[in-house]
């Protein structure tokens, strides 16, 4: 193709991506091409590619092969908009005068629904609305107990799905959702901890148009300990979440759901560690252990990966034992967290080739007691205003209290972020401007009955950048349970900007 060819064709690619419709239904991208990564075209996200999807029950979208089953209890999303009207699910949400708008529905049966705004002015990029959605399941009893969440993302060319395991007594079923009008063709890799792992059933999985389907992770690449799931799609764009669950012989080992990780960089940002071993006892050292804590790191260059892991906590940064390791090309692992006191990390990646990372935050009791973990994922740092909903619970008639607890981490200098609380009405609950040291995290809880949060950088915002997450519990006699939501602001602010792989059929990518 000569030069001028593609350029007219680049062109009218972010021409479309410009006008309201999705640029991947017209504009296939492929995998990369020999010898390096492609060359990536960011497009301003409109249309259906710009709303955050919710996978719906994880286990009631039976896989190939598989079978499909009922939630262990109540399956809720929550959503909220600022600066626009929309609709989750086709309800609608209608902001009051304060310009907010808040929503929790009922998940009952299987399918992904999507938080589609109309429009208007609000506090996101290039005057877009802020928006979020989260989807969060509970179960107290039964072989799947505990707290699962997971926030509703745009669909995007790429994913990186970094935790989850396929041991025997693990299950992780892998959701991809196509919210387009087209049908999306992808690709799932399975890397473990040597690398790579040959799964055929994984090439060229058909997602339909406004459709969702399910694949069995542990059934393409079973007994591996440590897993990182790379989603590329051929043509369209989908989302992608990863349901992990494991039995520990007949004991409830616990469940979560493992959301897209940060783009592959040298630098990644896991937030949302909270340490809390039982009394009297030490985390851990090995990271599939009941109430481990560890933070996983996949390296998908075709290079071998120098990785150093430290944590920032409420008094700065602190080394991790065992925090440096050597990643062979496509292989993953776990650097366990201990040594270090109880109370709110965020891990610092730091790598001489781009990586992915994320990290699992174990809680573990008795011998022979139910566990229970929570997975979180690298984030970008929060310089905009954005959103973060928190649904309502409601198990046996009565509401379920699910208590939340803010972590902001200064990566840089110190840092001011004005935080308010929001009610289910969708007002004000409270406003609090709070401080973070550099280099350190700080904590703030929600009030009983928060619908959600919306953080504002003040002052240099981008000079001084923050990332952040949301620790969810629930009290239970069993021991407590547990959710990690980390703050994204591509999915939960204003002008989100999904990456579209180049195509070199078409003559865009690299040699």
């Amino acid at each position: 193709m000569r030069w001028r060819d593609r350029v007219l064709l680049l062109g009218a690619v972010v021409l479309v991506g410009g006008g309201g419709v999705s640029a991947a239904t017209r504009w296939p991208a492929a995998a990369s091409p020999p010898g390096g990564t492609p060359p990536r075209i960011v497009l301003a996200a409109t249309g259906v590619a710009a709303t955050p999807v919710c996978p719906g029950p994880p286990t009631l979208l039976a896989p190939t092969g598989g079978d499909a089953s009922p939630p262990g209890g109540p399956v809720a999303v929550g959503a909220l908009v600022r600066g626009s009207t929309a609709t989750l699910a086709d309800r609608p949400l209608v902001p009051g005068s304060g310009g907010l708008a808040a929503l929790t529905l009922p998940r009952t049966a299987a399918g992904a629904v999507t938080l589609l705004p109309a429009g208007g002015a609000g506090g996101g990029a290039a005057g877009a609305p802020e928006v979020s959605a989260v989807q969060l399941e509970l179960a107290r009893t039964g072989d799947a107990r505990g707290l699962a969440a997971v926030p509703c993302a745009t669909a995007t060319t790429q994913s990186w799905l970094v935790g989850g395991g396929t041991q025997v007594g693990r299950r992780a079923r892998l959701l991809l959702a196509n919210p387009a009008p087209t049908a999306a063709t992808v690709d799932v890799v399975v890397h473990g901890p040597q690398g790579v792992v040959a799964a055929a059933r994984g090439a060229g999985v058909l997602v339909p148009a406004r459709s969702e389907v399910a694949l069995q992770v542990d059934a393409l690449a079973p007994d591996l300990a440590t897993v990182a799931v790379q989603v590329t799609a051929r043509n369209g764009r989908v989302t992608a979440v990863l349901h992990d669950s494991w039995l520990r012989g007949v004991t409830p080992g616990g469940v979560d759901d493992v959301s897209a990780a940060a783009a592959p960089a040298r630098t990644q940002w896991v937030p949302g560690i909270v340490v809390a071993p039982p009394p009297a006892a030490a985390l851990p050292d090995r990271a599939d252990a009941p109430g481990a804590v560890a933070v996983r790191v996949a390296n998908p260059g075709p290079d071998p990966a120098v990785v150093r892991v430290r944590l920032l906590g409420a008094d700065g940064s602190r080394p991790l034992d065992h925090g440096v390791v050597t990643l062979a090309p496509g292989a993953v692992v776990d650097v366990p967290v201990t040594g270090v006191p109880a109370g709110p990390w965020t891990a610092a990646v730091q790598a001489d080739v781009p990586v992915v990372a994320g990290a699992v935050v174990g809680r573990g009791g008795p011998a022979q007691q139910p566990a229970e973990f929570g997975w979180t994922s690298s984030v970008e740092p929060v310089t905009a205003p954005a959103l973060l909903a928190l649904p309502t619970l409601t198990d046996a008639g009565g509401r379920t209290d699910v208590e939340g607890t803010l972590l902001l981490t200064a990566t840089g200098a110190a840092a001011s972020v004005e935080v308010t609380e929001l009610d289910g009405r969708a007002g004000v609950a409270a406003v609090r401007t709070v401080a973070v040291a550099a280099g350190s995290t700080a904590v703030q809880r929600l009030g009983a009955g928060a619908a959600g949060v919306r953080l504002r950088p003040l002052g240099a915002g981008a000079a001084a950048p923050v990332v952040a997450a949301l620790v969810l519990t629930v009290a239970d006699d069993a021991g407590p349970l547990l959710a990690v939501v980390p703050f994204r602001p591509g999915a939960s602010g204003g002008g989100s900007r999904p990456e579209v792989v180049a195509d070199v059929r078409l003559g865009l990518g690299g040699r």
